[in-house]
């Protein structure tokens, strides 16, 4: 992502939203109830902000973050004089991690692949470090993590013990894997929602930026072998819809020719949703969500006209699972909507309960820290470009809308017309093809030649 946005997105400013759930302690009540670890938070920021480059933005959140199950430890301090040290907590952790692996094992003759999606909600770093190790050793059909703090330490530990050949040492990590997240879809619709109405309207948006983000990341990236589609943003279902029906630009066709030539190449006259190899499901029932994309390929391949190979049986992927239990049913579900790859971190966080002296357990959760983004604008633009979508925000296929974002700080009308929007797009089911398709077309085009959100060159600096 870091690549696409230094390449197409230069001249956007963004913001972003911390939100932190499944927890009662608030930072204000940190402060007044216990002031000592308040200040051993202030503190902690002040070190990360001197040794990592961080911007203004980034610190101001920074100091609104906790360690909020440290805080519910304090408590059983104050009042039972017992105390949870570092040592403890991770000795417990790593016991919840053996459980878990311990229960995984029954997959051993299963083919679904596993991948570690973990870090923001590790409870140590040090536990992150010793769970991707463990869970390279001894998790069934382990492919890999995510996390690139875990791989590089580990790898760069490897080296200084003298493994010089990378494919010795892979072993001990996996692959790197993982996908773009849903903050790409989020700042390109919000930035570009007039191609959304264009293709349908105000009333009746059509995730066309949602599209283009997916084809500029890969434009960016490569990787057409293993496209990967993260559809839910405002509904997988309506994401599929405009996919099957959207032709891909001529544009992306001579990019990816150019820049990735030793690369299969996409069909002309290929639609969207003929790239994409895996579809990763990360919210609402699975196995309805499996259901509208294996059902959705049946549908393109059978109108796949004649002499143009059909697209590949999508492989799935499902990231949005709680428990070792939950990963086993998925395993065992029919193969025609039974994933290929499960993806999990808060899987294998968290703690056992803890045996107090007094006989009594004693449990520690794990808040849920989520960072979104919320506000994204090219400075300068035109005021149409910025009013049809008030907030960048993120809906997610989950009927009740727990997964539901927007910018908190809009006024309230403002949110429920970005949430009004996102509704409309996510009912999103009947799409003119060729409204679609030009709409994308030109989206592509006014990002990639008009270069629409980057800054202009410096015209005193000698770019020859």
């Amino acid at each position: 992502m870091h690549k696409l946005y230094a390449e197409s997105y230069t001249a956007v400013e963004a913001s972003w939203c911390l939100n932190i759930r499944k927890t009662q302690y608030s930072l204000d009540r940190i402060r007044e109830e216990d002031v000592d670890l308040f200040k051993q938070y202030e503190r902690l920021v002040h070190g990360m902000t001197q040794i990592l480059p961080i911007t203004e933005d980034i610190k101001h959140v920074l100091q609104l973050y906790n360690g909020f199950s440290t805080s519910k430890v304090r408590d059983l301090f104050r009042h039972t004089g017992v105390q949870l040290d570092r040592t403890e907590r991770l000795a417990n952790a790593l016991g919840h991690l053996a459980g878990v692996l311990q229960e995984l094992s029954a997959l051993e003759g299963s083919h679904v692949k596993m991948a570690l999606f973990a870090g923001r909600r590790s409870s140590d770093r040090l536990y992150l470090l010793l769970q991707n190790l463990l869970c390279a050793r001894h998790l069934p059909h382990y492919m890999g993590t995510s996390s690139v703090f875990a791989v590089t330490l580990i790898d760069r530990a490897l080296r200084d013990l003298g493994i010089t050949d990378a494919q010795q040492r892979v072993p001990y990590t996996g692959r790197l894997v993982g996908t773009h997240a849903h903050e790409l879809v989020m700042i390109t619709a919000k930035l570009l929602a007039r191609y959304d109405d264009a293709a349908g309207s105000a009333e009746a948006p059509i995730p066309i930026a949602a599209l283009l983000a997916h084809l500029l990341y890969l434009r960016a990236n490569g990787g057409l072998d293993s496209a990967i589609a993260l559809a839910d943003t405002f509904g997988t279902a309506a994401f599929v819809e405009a996919a099957l029906v959207s032709e891909v630009p001529a544009e992306f066709l001579e990019d990816m020719a150019d820049t990735y030539p030793q690369e299969s190449q996409p069909q002309p006259g290929c639609m969207v949703f003929d790239l994409f190899t895996t579809w990763r499901l990360d919210s609402g029932s699975y196995e309805e969500i499996a259901e509208v994309v294996v059902s959705a390929w049946e549908r393109r391949c059978a109108a796949v006209p004649q002499g143009m190979r059909p697209p590949q049986r999508p492989a799935l992927m499902h990231s949005n699972l709680r428990s070792a239990e939950e990963v086993l049913q998925v395993c065992s579900l029919p193969e025609r909507i039974r994933p290929a790859f499960c993806a999990f971190g808060g899987v294998t966080d968290g703690f056992l309960p803890f045996e107090l002296p007094s006989g009594e357990s004693f449990e520690v959760g794990l808040a849920s820290v989520v960072m979104k983004a919320v506000q994204a604008h090219v400075p300068g633009a035109a005021a149409a470009d910025e009013s049809a979508m008030p907030s960048a925000g993120k809906l997610g296929d989950d009927a009740n809308l727990v997964k539901a974002q927007v910018d908190p700080r809009l006024p309230e009308a403002d949110q429920e017309k970005v949430k009004a929007r996102m509704e409309a797009m996510f009912h999103c089911r009947k799409v003119d093809s060729l409204r679609a398709s030009r709409a994308l077309a030109a989206a592509y085009h006014d990002v990639t030649r008009e270069h629409c959100l980057c800054q202009a060159p410096d015209p005193l600096v000698n770019t020859a």
